[in-house]
């Protein structure tokens, strides 16, 4: 496989493909290790996808939900200096 064809499997399973994610299964170690460095690039997540597909669904689910909230510690730490300028 080429990087390119990383990429797009990366997407198709951050998008939760189904098929994608179904066909994970009959790849090599090597090819698994390839999308997931491809998804932690594209997507800042670190994913195992050295399981089956309802773990890889539900572990997506957990990572999607992480990556669209907002970073408690950051919003924290500028209220502190907003107010301390005041």
């Amino acid at each position: 496989m080429k990087n390119g064809e990383y990429e797009n499997l990366a997407t198709a399973i951050w998008q939760g493909n189904t098929l994608t994610i179904a066909a994970l299964q009959d790849m090599t170690a090597d090819d698994l290790h390839a999308v997931e460095k491809a998804i932690a690039a594209k997507y800042k997540v670190d994913i195992s996808l050295n399981r089956s597909p309802d773990q890889i669904h539900d572990a997506l689910i957990r990572a999607r939900a992480d990556a669209t909230s907002p970073n408690v510690d950051a919003l924290d730490r500028a209220l502190r200096e907003a107010n301390a300028e005041d």
